[in-house]
């Protein structure tokens, strides 16, 4: 899983900020949605960011 600054990266090189956001909002809800499976998303979300 890539970290959110990387696609923060990927955003400022190619101009193309709608599709990293897009691609940034997806991953963050699968991390969450992972998360709240595990039943521990509040404290992985310091280290998520």
């Amino acid at each position: 899983m890539a970290p959110a600054w990387e696609w923060y990266g990927l955003a400022v090189l190619t101009r193309h900020c709608h599709i990293a956001v897009m691609l940034e909002l997806y991953i963050v809800n699968l991390m969450r949605l992972k998360g709240e499976l595990q039943g521990c998303y509040i404290m992985q979300w310091p280290a998520i960011r």
